[in-house]
């Protein structure tokens, strides 16, 4: 199964653009291209690719569709970090005092 960049190097070109130059396109096109990120390109570009690497339009196609896009990884989950526990506060006569005549007890 032949890559867009299997087709370049085979060809001989080193670089996306030398690539890109010689077929008078955009470098982003061919990174893009090669890296799975447009798989609808246009016949003209297609066609100049395939003219420079000495392949059929065809085949180049094919190596476009054959490029998928690399995984991002898995999906990033989100850590719940359990809250730090509150101290208990302490019950002292006093304070025990307060909180009932708070509520109306005593």
């Amino acid at each position: 199964m032949d890559t867009l960049r299997s087709l370049r190097l085979a060809a001989g070109f080193q670089t996306q653009g030398e690539l890109a130059l010689a077929a008078d396109v955009e470098s982003t096109t061919v990174s893009q291209f090669e890296r799975g990120q447009n798989v609808n390109p246009l016949y003209a570009t297609v066609d100049r690719l395939a003219r420079v690497l000495g392949v059929p339009t065809q085949a180049v196609y094919r190596a476009i569709l054959n490029t998928r896009p690399a995984p991002k990884g898995p999906p990033r989950r989100r850590r719940h970090r359990p809250r730090a526990a509150q101290p208990a506060a302490e019950t002292t006569p006093e304070t025990a005092q307060e909180t009932a005549s708070a509520a109306g007890g005593v």
